[in-house]
């Protein structure tokens, strides 16, 4: 991964694909802590993190929240229904 960062952000349950010109694509956690992070989060059910060929597939739950795993930083939003 190099010094950029990457920023994501997702509402509550949304997800993002490593597809080409998104901010997950060809990006992958190389260090042991941010890998152990990401697997807690997963775990958790907070918030899923899968590290596929392409880069890393993040997957918003019911929590909100920011997390920086090294260069990567995600930001989650509550999901508000603006129809009444």
């Amino acid at each position: 991964m190099d010094s950029q960062s990457n920023y994501i952000k997702l509402s509550e349950w949304q997800s993002q694909f490593p597809s080409p010109g998104t901010p997950l694509y060809k990006v992958f956690l190389d260090d042991p802590e941010c890998q152990k992070t990401a697997q807690e989060l997963t775990s958790s059910g907070m918030l899923e993190i899968t590290e596929l060929r392409e880069g890393l597939f993040v997957k918003a739950c019911s929590y909100v929240g920011h997390v920086r795993l090294g260069n990567i930083e995600i930001t989650v939003q509550p999901h508000i229904n603006r129809h009444y």
